[in-house]
């Protein structure tokens, strides 16, 4: 998969964790249900992936109540502290994306000064 779908799906689940004033327990499950096709799709770096997988583990912990599924159940039963710490994973994934593609942008730039 491509870094674009990453920063969509990322930068989604940014946007579901700051656009409502909800419990951040509800946020986190918002944030999930926006970058969740993640999973199947991976992520392109291998440090970032592992980061995701981290992140995702984290929200899926409480496999107790598979009826009403394992990111609810995991996301209801998170005290505010460790639901805040596992919201700026998300937010700490996201940015280092999006500086990896600034400095890719970066070095086109350069590459183009050099060439004209």
């Amino acid at each position: 998969m491509s870094e674009d779908y990453e920063r969509e799906k990322l930068g989604n689940a940014v946007d579901a964790l700051a656009a409502s004033a909800a419990p951040i327990q509800k946020r986190l499950h918002y944030a999930w249900e926006a970058m969740h096709t993640l999973i199947a799709h991976g992520l392109t770096d291998p440090e970032r992936a592992a980061e995701f997988n981290a992140i995702n583990d984290r929200l899926t912990a409480d496999k107790s109540d598979e009826h009403a599924g394992y990111v609810a159940t995991t996301c209801s039963k998170l005290p505010d502290n460790e639901a805040v710490d596992i919201a700026q994973a998300i937010v700490d994934l996201n940015a280092r994306l999006n500086h990896h593609r600034i400095w890719q942008l970066e070095d086109q730039i350069e590459n183009l000064k050099r060439k004209s």
